[in-house]
């Protein structure tokens, strides 16, 4: 009975390893490893409001090892410079950033590796909220004609 008991044993621990071997993103899995992404919180880039950024990857983060650095840039895919002490996930653009498009850049270590890197660029500059960019075409009060 002892030696059944052990071969379901070794049989069940065998099925697990093979799980692990085959999904992605599991630990100790020999697929591909996944990138991270990296999103903003809700909400146009606007001088003196803080946007926050949090990082996802599917083979999981290791706790306590995410750095976090802002840069900005005159056009969104352009060369960035990072911004001095803008090294935490939240960031208030300030008069300094008005017009630049921000980048926010995660490096951190996964289930899978060391040293991974994921980066979010905001869709418009600091300073230029998307209902700007809607003309008002309504058209409301009263006028008088005179006849």
């Amino acid at each position: 009975m002892h030696g059944r008991r052990a071969m379901v044993l070794y049989m069940a621990l065998l099925a697990a390893a093979l799980v692990l071997a085959v999904l992605p993103g599991a630990s100790g899995a020999q697929g591909a490893d996944q990138p991270g992404v990296v999103t903003f919180s809700v909400g146009d880039p606007v001088v003196g409001t803080a946007l926050s950024a949090s990082l996802m990857d599917p083979d999981t983060v290791t706790a306590m090892t995410t750095t976090w650095q802002w840069s900005r840039s005159g056009t969104r895919n352009g060369s960035f410079s990072a911004i001095v002490d803008a090294n935490s996930a939240s960031y208030a653009p300030v008069e300094a950033d008005k017009a630049f498009f921000l980048r926010v850049t995660a490096t951190y270590t996964d289930g899978r590796a060391a040293n991974k890197t994921a980066a979010a660029t905001t869709e418009l500059p600091v300073g230029v909220p998307v209902r700007s960019l809607v003309k008002n075409t309504q058209q409301t009060g009263t006028r008088t004609v005179k006849v």
